[in-house]
């Protein structure tokens, strides 16, 4: 590809020069035809080849920038799958989403779009600055004399920028949380008539959105065309001075059109790189909200330091265990207990004693504050975390279903789980029966989070799914509360 950028730029930099040429030996002198038409036919080729090159370097940048943006947006889903609990308690998943796919997608197109011209555009505008000076060296030092002023004017206005592009983005994934959130919650929206109430809010973040976004439109239509005009005043120069020595006869007029000619060639790529920084900034913001999912704290699902789970027999410790979802209030303060394997056993209490937030411990959802809790006498933290997940089931209160069928869901807990197993784990869940009642069966789909079925049907598909899932250690958090006795 460096290659192709060479040839595309050592080709680029000819026709002025062979322009100079036709004027000067063929059009001023009254050279031969032959000359003439040989000078034509380079300027073709070279336009012929130059544009093959620009389509064969363009073809190749898309199927590279797509290759990465793959990898960016594998490594992206795979940061957030490995967010701990409390990160994903702290950040709403339409804020996820958008920097999952809006934020990836920005990124592809500075790849593909500016990061495709920006190394050409900076190797032609080298190029192009060694020419000048080859032709006229003392034109060429009038022209770069707006260039400090561009470089402060650019340098103030990316730093301006990103200012404005970070809250552009803040605003964004607001927006697209409020809307995510209504949408989820749809059925508590219209069951309780706040469908006006949501608009509004939705209003306003789009308002803020759209506000934002005029702010940072505003400020590249009023800067990037006056970085334009201190970008071309050199041409104003070259015409004034480089016109007086065609005057006075101390330079050809080949060499003047050939000069004027790499002007315009020395404009075009200090403006894309000039323009090109408001697509940098989006991508720096893009790439700092993207690192802050991949460098975010990660469940330790592959410790090497952790102890591998040869055999789990059940039994659960708990040792003078303290938690609190804040550290300065404790939901659970100093309780021990003892299940032993084979037992069942039940927690009875009010709402917000810490039923659930027991099975959130042992699952390793969360990590106790003070004291352990062990299993077969192992600290669980000492414990590689996929092992102690495949011996543990659970089924919550409000399970979540996906949008499949009903088989899908209960094979979820099993890859490649055979059809007689699916349905052996929904007869033990008692779900066979009104599964066979579907109009499709096992194939029935159930909608988004099972939209389509009863609040008991999903609660059994759960229940089936934790059986297929076959642990030692199941835990049922008030998961038949939907369920006939």
């Amino acid at each position: 590809m460096s290659a192709g950028i060479l040839a595309s730029t050592v080709v680029g930099l000819l026709p002025p020069y062979l322009v100079k040429t036709l004027v000067d030996n063929v059009l001023m002198a009254q050279g031969s035809r032959w000359l003439l038409f040989g000078l034509v036919c380079a300027l073709t080729a070279s336009s012929l080849v130059g544009t093959a090159i620009t389509v064969a370097r363009g073809r190749l940048t898309a199927r590279l920038g797509s290759r990465i943006m793959e990898q960016v947006r594998f490594d992206v889903y795979q940061a957030i799958q490995g967010l701990t609990l409390r990160r994903h308690d702290r950040t709403q998943s339409g804020a996820l989403l958008s920097r999952l796919t809006g934020d990836t997608q920005l990124l592809h197109s500075v790849f593909v779009g500016a990061g495709a011209f920006n190394v050409p555009a900076a190797l032609q505008f080298v190029g192009i600055c060694v020419m000048l000076f080859v032709l006229e060296w003392r034109l060429a030092l009038l022209i770069l004399i707006p260039a400090p002023v561009l470089i402060v004017l650019t340098v103030v206005l990316f730093r301006h920028l990103s200012r404005v592009y970070h809250r552009l983005w803040q605003r964004s994934a607001r927006m697209i949380a409020c809307a995510n959130n209504a949408i989820s919650g749809v059925r508590i929206v219209k069951g309780l008539s706040q469908e006006v109430r949501e608009i509004a809010r939705f209003g306003f973040r789009s308002g803020e959105l759209a506000r934002t976004t005029a702010r940072a439109e505003s400020v590249y239509a009023t800067c990037f065309p006056l970085l334009n005009f201190v970008t071309v005043s050199g041409t104003f120069l070259a015409w004034y001075f480089g016109g007086r020595s065609v005057m006075g006869h101390t330079m050809s007029f080949g060499t003047l059109m050939a000069f004027l000619a790499y002007l315009a060639m020395f404009y075009g790529p200090l403006q894309t790189l000039t323009q090109s920084s408001d697509s940098i900034n989006r991508a720096f913001t893009a790439a700092q909200r993207l690192f802050e999912i991949t460098d975010a704290d990660q469940e330790a699902y592959d410790d090497p330091h952790a102890v591998p789970i040869r055999h789990m027999e059940g039994a659960i410790e708990f040792a003078d265990i303290t938690f609190g979802y804040f550290k300065d209030r404790p939901v659970l303060k100093g309780l021990s207990a003892l299940v032993k394997p084979g037992e069942m056993i039940g927690l009875v209490g009010r709402s917000g004693v810490g039923k659930t937030t027991l099975t959130n411990l042992i699952y390793r959802f969360y990590d106790v504050d003070e004291g352990s809790i062990r299993i077969d006498g192992v600290d669980i933290r000492k414990l590689r975390l996929r092992d102690l997940r495949r011996h543990i089931g659970i089924v919550p209160q409000e399970p979540f279903l996906f949008d499949g069928t009903i088989a899908e869901n209960i094979g979820y807990a099993k890859m490649k789980a055979s059809r007689e197993e699916i349905m052996a784990a929904a007869l033990a869940a008692n779900a066979h029966g009104f599964i066979l009642r579907q109009t499709d069966g096992y194939d029935t789909r159930v909608g988004e989070r099972g939209a389509r079925l009863s609040a008991g049907e999903r609660q059994r598909i759960a229940i089936a799914r934790a059986v297929l899932h076959d642990p030692k250690i199941l835990i049922l958090d008030e998961a038949t509360s939907s369920v006939d006795t």
